[in-house]
């Protein structure tokens, strides 16, 4: 560098007294080997910190210019004035001296102002957040807060300052506070740790942590955020699931005690009813036969009612045991055994491919017998009853439809479809408990997956269900 400004100065070779003057095409080559090889390791010092996005990098790229063509201007002037005699040398370097001073004093000021604006920028970003920023010292005191403190404990910020923040602490969290208070002072980073902190007013918020040190300047950073609300929320639904699943239990307890209790006088009621239709048949008049046949036929329905609403409560508890299910092989045994139930009269029958999907074969089991149960009673009205079933799979789910022609339903009330106790269509028409296509969406639903149903009256009805393909998370 000092050979290239003695050319730039006017001299024709430059060297130092004891060694060979350098030419000037070897000084360039030179400098130009020292930028290269700086420039090759830009992520390591000193390239690092001039290329860096920080403020010191940035500093330094607006400082440097400027320094240097302030050097070579100073340095030209006492070259030139030398030479023309307007000063000797003791003055000469007294004025570069006094040149140099100024400049450096005039760039450290500007340097200052830049920093500071800059700082100020980061004060204003700090203050409007709303999270709770801290700045502490390793001797356990806030150095610098936001107002965001203020705004959620209500102490100000210089009353926090003055006392050791252990002091706010909960009683309870103040060793685990300490914990990872010493954990953060030798490097490690905190993160997602809660605690307790005293407001004014004497109660307690919950806060949670994220915060890293600077040993450097033993100095720590963190943020905290109020999660007060947060926690008394999962509080209310800890609870409330407890309760629930008391609720269930309880339930539980009396699904089976009606069952138990109903079955008895049930079975009395049907088996005195029998005797009466036997043994006093002759002296019975034609309305006593019809209400002793009501009375029958009413006892039947209430015991597969029971047995209905105790099926659909066990599969809402039972455990899913998950395993590959060939559809294409249960949903045809379980047509065999549907078809037989209902006299092995006439039926256009089609059946796709299926796939196989992870899930609980006892469950699906009872789903799909259900469905086809229905597309085989409600189409009983058709000369030749036409049941359908195919799949796709779309977006990762095994989309079954079960299609029929029979009598239909009004999608308007769709809605009440898979509810338990909803009919679309009277009793006197369709038998049934309605609680096939309650048991139906339960299965489904505890596989993840959905069921839908489309429908217009007399022209059929499909019912579409959707299974993932591959495992996923189940819904109890």
């Amino acid at each position: 560098v000092t050979t290239l400004i003695g050319y730039g100065f006017g001299g024709a070779l430059t060297g130092v007294r004891g060694f060979i003057p350098m030419a000037l095409n070897t000084a360039a080559a030179f400098l130009l080997l020292t930028l290269g090889t700086l420039a090759a390791r830009p992520h390591r010092a000193p390239v690092a910190h001039l290329m860096g996005d920080g403020p010191g990098g940035r500093l330094a790229r607006h400082l440097i210019p400027w320094a240097v063509a302030a050097a070579l201007a100073v340095g030209w002037l006492l070259r030139h004035a030398l030479g023309a005699g307007w000063l000797d040398v003791v003055h000469g370097l007294a004025a570069l001296t006094a040149v140099l001073v100024i400049a450096l004093v005039g760039v450290i000021v500007w340097a200052a102002g830049s920093l500071n604006r800059y700082d100020e920028e980061r004060r204003r970003f700090f203050e409007l957040s709303q999270d709770m920023f801290a700045v502490a010292d390793f001797g356990g005191h806030f150095v610098e807060l936001n107002p965001q403190w203020e705004r959620q404990l209500g102490w100000s910020r210089e009353e926090m300052r003055r006392r050791p923040f252990i002091e706010l602490v909960h009683p309870d969290d103040v060793a685990a506070t300490l914990g990872e208070y010493a954990r953060a002072n030798e490097g490690a980073a905190v993160l997602r740790f809660t605690n307790r902190y005293r407001t004014r007013g004497g109660d307690y918020r919950w806060l949670e942590w994220c915060a890293t040190t600077v040993p450097r300047l033993r100095l720590g950073f963190a943020v905290a955020r109020d999660v007060t609300d947060l926690r008394r929320l999962e509080r209310d639904l800890a609870q409330r699931v407890a309760d629930l699943r008391n609720a269930n239990q309880e339930l539980e307890a009396f699904s089976y005690s009606v069952s138990h209790d109903l079955r008895a006088p049930l079975r009395h009621i049907a088996g005195f009813a029998k005797l009466l239709t036997t043994q006093s048949s002759q002296g019975l008049t034609a309305d006593a036969r019809r209400w002793l046949e009501i009375i029958d036929s009413s006892t039947r329905r209430m015991g597969a009612l029971i047995d209905d609403l105790l099926a659909f409560s066990h599969i809402s508890r039972a455990a899913v045991t998950t395993q590959p299910v060939d559809l294409g092989a249960l949903v045809g045994r379980v047509w065999d055994e549907v078809r037989q139930g209902h006299n092995g009269r006439p039926v256009r029958w089609s059946l796709g491919a299926l796939p196989t999907v992870p899930g609980d074969e006892a469950l699906l089991r009872v789903a799909f017998t259900n469905l086809l149960d229905n597309a085989l009673k409600y189409s009983g009205t058709q000369p030749l009853p036409e049941i359908r079933v195919e799949a796709t799979v779309e977006g990762g789910e095994a989309v079954i439809a079960v299609r029929d022609n029979g009598v239909g339903f009004d999608m308007r009330y769709v809605d009440k479809l898979f509810g338990v106790f909803q009919r679309l269509h009277p009793r006197e028409e369709f038998d049934g408990t309605g609680i096939g296509l309650a048991t139906v969406r339960r299965v489904v639903a505890r596989h993840g997956g959905r069921v839908w149903a489309e429908s217009e009256p007399g022209r059929g009805a499909t019912f579409t269900v959707a299974l993932p393909v591959a495992s996923a998370e189940r819904v109890a």
